[in-house]
């Protein structure tokens, strides 16, 4: 590891380096991060099922709700 990464980093360089990052991991930062990928991946998911309604195709909702899962968990 790179010796001035925060987990590398003891005694008062931690404490300044926690203090300037704690904002990133803080519970607002991290709903508001959620709550635009998951309103990404909802988008993209009407998307594609008003697609499929103009189509006339036929979808496998279990499999299309798997894939949607998968999608969005594998944002993070």
């Amino acid at each position: 590891l790179p010796q001035d990464t925060m987990v590398a980093l003891n005694g008062d360089a931690w404490r300044v380096r926690r203090q300037a990052t704690k904002s990133l991991f803080s519970l607002p930062a991290i709903r508001k991060s959620q709550s635009d990928r998951m309103m990404a991946q909802v988008h993209m998911f009407v998307r594609m099922l008003d697609d499929a309604a103009a189509g006339g195709t036929i979808l496998d909702m279990q499999d299309e709700f798997c894939r949607y899962f998968f999608d969005f968990t594998g944002d993070w």
